[in-house]
């Protein structure tokens, strides 16, 4: 329906105003998916235009094998 999109997720995010948030992304992929912006989901998109403006801790927490 087009409303999941990046601009709505930093609404949100913006309302809550999280110091914390969890990110379903292996610990070993984190840094190598937010240095490859090829590689960046909606979501990572939005959390890294959101910390632009505001600090909050991420964690990933994804640990499929």
């Amino acid at each position: 329906m087009g409303l999941c999109n990046e601009n709505e997720l930093i609404r949100i995010l913006e309302a809550v105003g999280p110091d914390v948030i969890f990110e379903e992304i292996r610990p070993s992929d984190f840094d190598s998916y937010y240095r490859d912006k090829s590689k960046q989901t909606l979501e990572m998109r939005a959390v890294g235009r959101y910390l632009k403006v505001r600090s909050a801790r991420q964690v990933p927490v994804d640990d499929f094998v």
